[in-house]
């Protein structure tokens, strides 16, 4: 089958923003195959979440098969839904979770998937041209989730003065 062949089956899924204390974020440079989303491209580690199985059974599953660690703690980030109305489908949710990591954890990482792993400065990848769009945004949102918090902070303030009677 051509590339552009294979279907490709949209499902629920989670994204780990694996994070060094140094700010750094941990990457996987997907497999080059037809069949999986954003082949050949670098992104979270992460995966589809099995039936019957919570979103945090999901990404740890898929952490110990992808880089055989098992993370001490993760911390719901976000969640990005997707809407598939457009081929007939529904919308279907990407979880994301911050999982902080020191030196000594990522010693023991051992690459199960995909093409290779990498740290990354935050800067760093908005320069990558194949990082998977989605997954660059929770990073995104990660990276400036203080300036976030302060801007709706800030609109929460003006619209309580904009409702407040003269």
């Amino acid at each position: 089958m051509e590339p552009h062949h294979h279907p490709l089956t949209p499902a629920p899924a989670v994204g780990a923003l694996i994070t060094t204390p140094e700010g750094r974020y941990l990457l996987q440079h997907r497999d080059d195959l037809p069949q999986i989303w954003f082949a050949n491209h670098w992104g979270l580690f992460g995966g589809g979440i099995d039936p019957g199985e919570s979103p945090e059974e999901a990404l740890r599953r898929e952490l110990i098969e992808e880089i055989g660690f098992s993370p001490k703690e993760m911390h719901f980030f976000t969640q990005l839904d997707f809407h598939f109305g457009f081929a007939g489908g529904s919308v279907i949710p990407r979880l994301y979770y911050e999982v902080p990591v020191t030196a000594d954890d990522l010693a023991v990482m051992r690459l199960g998937e995909g093409k290779a792993m990498r740290l990354f400065e935050a800067a760093e990848l908005a320069q990558i041209a194949a990082l998977v769009g989605y997954d660059y945004f929770a990073v995104y949102l990660h990276i400036h989730r203080v300036r976030i918090g302060a801007g709706i902070a800030g609109r929460s303030r003006q619209d309580t003065l904009r409702t407040s009677p003269p």
